[in-house]
């Protein structure tokens, strides 16, 4: 069964058009490195993972095991009490 509707001759339609572009989703990477540049003195998983409010625990250990084979991050223990890891970058 088809429905028709019926067409207005003389419609007037507004020329104008808005284009809503979708925004970029910004990846787990970028996230991780804009946080680091600005805390020099490195910062734990756990600190990473609540200041970058990514989702998934899994998908950042991942993505940062990554970046420490790449060489874009280190590994060092805190200076204060020597059993917590922190990251920082390594490129500067």
């Amino acid at each position: 069964m088809v429905i028709s509707k019926p067409i207005r001759r003389n419609k007037k339609t507004s020329k104008s058009v808005v284009i809503i572009e979708p925004s970029r989703k910004v990846s787990t990477h970028d996230r991780v490195i804009n946080l680091l540049k600005e805390n020099e003195n490195g910062l734990p998983l756990s600190e990473i993972h609540f200041r970058t409010q990514v989702a998934s625990m899994g998908n950042l250990h991942h993505t940062i095991k990554f970046m420490v084979r790449a060489g874009e991050l280190k590994i060092e223990s805190c200076p204060h009490c020597s059993s917590t890891n922190l990251y920082k970058l390594s490129i500067r």
